[in-house]
């Protein structure tokens, strides 16, 4: 479904108006489409506390280290390592006996069904952090592609208008300035902070309902009025 949005002020125009010099004036436009997302994020955590820092990062690499691999021989899954870090706990008065290391793990992926079954079966060793759905770079630029087209004839249209109600034979762009925007239409789920929440998604494939997003070319020009 496509929705177009022109935005225009001007004012009627009166009888026996004419022009004989040329006169600029500003136009906004937009078009919007809303499509479906093809990508899926998830982002998986792993948290420990203890004592001793150095056997907690140890710890916590060992296993970022074995799930890496497992993504590894899912083909069309890409992978990235976020942040690693070890910090301790301050206690009263300043002091600490305690540590906590996490580190956490982002897939990305445009089979969401494929990604979606191994975020679950990698919350044996992870936490599941975040999900959420979004257009992938190749089909936000297909998008845009189609809806440049929309939107020069839109604004071609009503260039042509504003001459007609100002009583100009014609017109000409002088500046255009263009911007893009995307909207997603449906809520990321929820993000999920207890470890028996990930317990419970162990056996479960996370749900596809990817949702759509909302892309929106706008265009800021200058017109000339030609008399």
């Amino acid at each position: 479904m496509k929705r177009f949005v022109l935005a225009l002020a001007c004012a009627a125009s009166l009888p026996g108006w004419t022009q004989s010099l040329p006169v600029s004036t500003q136009l906004d436009a937009q078009a919007s489409v809303e499509v479906d997302n093809d990508e899926l994020t998830v982002v998986l955590s792993i948290t420990r506390d203890g004592p001793r820092p150095a056997a907690l990062t140890q710890s916590i690499l060992g296993v970022l280290t074995k799930v890496t691999e497992q993504v590894k021989r899912v083909d069309g899954v890409q992978q990235q390592v976020g942040d690693v870090s070890t910090f301790p706990i301050w206690g009263p008065k300043g002091k600490t006996d305690q540590w906590s290391a996490r580190a956490s793990l982002v897939l990305v992926s445009k089979n969401l069904g494929t990604l979606a079954a191994l975020a679950s079966d990698l919350t044996a060793d992870m936490q599941l952090s975040s999900v959420s759905f979004h257009l992938s770079k190749e089909k936000r630029i297909a998008v845009e592609k189609q809806l440049m087209g929309d939107l020069a004839a839109a604004v071609h249209s009503k260039s042509s208008a504003v001459a007609q109600a100002f009583a100009f034979k014609g017109y000409a762009i002088q500046s255009l300035n263009l911007s893009e925007q995307r909207q997603a239409m449906a809520m990321p789920m929820a993000r999920m902070a207890s470890p028996m929440a990930s317990a419970m998604a162990d056996s479960v494939p996370i749900p596809t309902q990817a949702g759509k997003s909302m892309v929106t070319l706008q265009a800021q020009i200058t017109v000339l009025l030609q008399p």
